[in-house]
């Protein structure tokens, strides 16, 4: 069941990045003159000069970065979110399958893996917050 679960979800993301990549190469938006930074880069990175709210680009400015490194962290602050919510489903269908075994061992190992895949999601959701720090790392170059 869970391989079943695991093969729909990913190939609902691939279907649905297909679909994003197609549209995105239909049209060919203008370069935007503003962006808007939604985290606090300077409080959770490090960085110095990314202000929440609207960024203007000019020449001088690094405000692409700062926009840029925002996006990520909102995105990465949503998909711990969601994978966060996974592993508490996933620890409770274990335990529940654990605690209404009865003796049966394969519902006991059935409980025992639903545990284990969400401690590997808890890992995936750790680093997912972890990707920002990479991001700025390759793109600015200090740590």
């Amino acid at each position: 069941m869970m391989k079943k679960i695991l093969a729909g979800l990913v190939l609902g993301v691939l279907l649905l990045s297909f679909a994003a990549s197609v549209s995105a190469q239909a049209t060919v938006p203008e370069m935007p003159s503003t962006c808007q930074v939604r985290a606090d880069v300077d409080a959770r990175l490090g960085t110095t000069g990314c202000v929440v709210g609207s960024c203007t680009y000019s020449g001088a400015s690094n405000c692409s970065i700062c926009c840029l490194l925002g996006t990520i962290l909102y995105i990465t602050d949503w998909v711990f979110v969601f994978l966060i919510a996974l592993v508490m489903t996933f620890v409770l269908i274990g335990a529940y399958n654990i605690l209404t075994a009865a003796g049966d061992t394969t519902k006991v190992t059935a409980g025992k893996n639903y545990i284990l895949y969400a401690a590997i999601g808890f890992a995936l959701a750790l680093l997912a917050r972890a990707i920002p720090a990479v991001v700025k790392f390759l793109v600015i170059g200090t740590a």
